[in-house]
């Protein structure tokens, strides 16, 4: 097995792209487009090739939209010339219209953080099946994703020595959400591991996992968004997750992706958000901080400091330790909390939620604590309680006891 590391020392390359006008015809259109947004000029009567490509380039060149600001457009004669502002930052435009108007990459954009610039690893050549992929410094990893193919790597790993982003963020520091692709496309079940070693991990990874994730994370940077795990995962059906350490999102930067994980454990000190479309199907909450946005089917709470919010109801959940805060309608099939003697005893939670919701069946034991102040759940069987737990749960002002 061959170790392909990341080197990140490319020479920056300025992306080039040319727009030649070829036709006169009163009334036709020239359409320039980045990002969905265009800009159209509409050919006059008697105007030549060159008085249309200088209106295109003058239509262009005065864009208040990011995306266009991002390139340099000049003219000469007939042809418009598009340069990027910041060489190795690439831009996708396209063209269109009824007017014959010819689009050119003259120069592709090359760089640093080019993942498709084999000049930026260790074997000269772009990962590939069976190599052992290493990033462990260098350069942000941000361009070029479209140009690797996913390949059934030994291993891929992101060291914590590496401080950097590998993947761009959803929403482009200048304001657009991003066009560009943003995500290491990775082949099943290879395995994957981020933030091993020494130092402060990565600022950012993403990864479009294919079918079956492998992934370990022990430890990640600090989130460059607020509202942005620091790794994010999507696109797969099934697999495990292990995060010891860490931020990480399951499909939770972009609503529009998917994500289903067959196996979460998530240890002592980690964040773990499930995005709105993602699935867990059983999740091991073990002293973490979760969210989960999208469905946790099975969670298993083992940890005093385990914190978990669910707005989705799950299936199943059973706590020895932990708070669990349901902010979730329909129904649960099955609450168990069974406090342990001496240790720090389960809670359910539904202060923070006044809407309604039902649980099938339930069991509260050892002292475990349920809270549902505003009586805003519906208890479908007899569930079994002792006396501990009876006396530290709040059930609201009045309730029903059918005891048996």
């Amino acid at each position: 097995m061959a170790v392909n590391r990341w080197l990140g020392h490319s020479k920056a390359v300025a992306q080039v792209v040319t727009l030649e006008v070829g036709s006169t015809t009163a009334g036709h259109t020239f359409t320039t487009t980045i990002n969905g947004k265009s800009y159209t000029y509409v050919a006059g009567a008697s105007e030549t090739v060159d008085t249309i490509a200088a209106a295109v380039q003058a239509l262009l060149a005065a864009s208040e939209e990011p995306e266009f600001q991002e390139v340099t457009w000049s003219v000469s004669t007939d042809t418009v010339t598009g340069t990027a502002a910041t060489a190795g930052v690439p831009f996708e435009v396209s063209k269109s219209g009824t007017g014959t108007y010819t689009l050119t990459t003259a120069t592709a954009s090359a760089g640093p953080s080019h993942v498709d610039d084999t000049a930026n690893w260790s074997l000269g050549t772009l990962p590939g099946a069976g190599d052992d992929v290493l990033i462990d410094q260098g350069a942000d990893l941000l361009y070029g994703f479209g140009g690797l193919t996913p390949a059934a790597y030994a291993s891929w790993k992101v060291k914590a020595s590496f401080d950097g982003s590998v993947g761009l963020p959803f929403t482009n520091a200048a304001g657009y959400v991003e066009y560009r692709d943003r995500a290491w496309p990775m082949d099943t079940a290879v395995p994957c591991e981020v933030g091993g070693g020494e130092g402060t991990g990565p600022a950012r990874v993403v990864i479009d996992q294919d079918t079956a994730l492998a992934l370990v994370v022990h430890t990640t940077g600090a989130r460059q968004d607020p509202d942005v795990p620091t790794v994010v995962v999507y696109g797969c059906s099934s697999g495990t997750l292990a995060v010891n350490g860490g931020d990480v999102g399951v499909a939770a930067d972009d609503d529009t992706t998917t994500a289903t994980v067959t196996t979460a454990t998530v240890n002592d000190g980690a964040t773990l958000v499930v995005g709105t479309a993602a699935t867990v199907t059983t999740l091991n909450q073990r002293g973490a901080t979760v969210v989960a946005y999208g469905a946790v089917t099975t969670l298993n709470s083992t940890a005093p400091a385990a914190d978990t919010t669910l707005f989705q109801a799950p299936t199943t959940v059973t706590a020895d330790a932990g708070t669990v805060r349901g902010h979730f309608t329909g129904t649960a099939a099955t609450l168990t909390f069974r406090g342990q003697g001496g240790q720090a005893v389960p809670t359910m939670d539904f202060s923070g939620d006044a809407r309604s919701r039902t649980v099938t069946n339930h069991a509260f034991t050892g002292g475990a604590v349920l809270l549902d102040p505003d009586n805003t759940t519906t208890w479908s069987n007899a569930g079994t309680w002792d006396r501990a737990s009876l006396a530290a749960s709040d059930l609201g002002a009045r309730f029903s006891l059918l005891k048996t």
